[in-house]
């Protein structure tokens, strides 16, 4: 399995680090987690320009886009690993 670097940044309503989902259960809107679990799977805020999607705050259903993109850059990342560590 491939390693994932990602930051360390998030706001009041939740976080993704390299190896936990941190939420506030008390702030956090319905579908943070699975907004946090999109930055793990490559995906970047959509907001301030918002369109109701995963990603945007608040978080919304996945749209067929970001389905593409976790797709798109899952292959990009394995791929380039592939070629890296042979």
């Amino acid at each position: 399995m491939a390693s994932v670097a990602t930051t360390a940044s998030g706001s009041s309503q939740g976080a993704m680090t390299s190896n936990e989902i941190k939420e506030n259960w008390v702030t956090a809107p319905e579908g943070s987690y699975g907004h946090e679990i999109g930055h793990r799977l490559f995906l970047e805020d959509s907001y301030p320009n918002g369109n109701g999607a995963l990603m945007d705050s608040p978080p919304g259903p996945i749209q067929t886009n970001e389905v593409d993109n976790v797709l798109k850059e899952s292959f990009n990342k394995f791929h380039l690993e592939l070629l890296f560590f042979r």
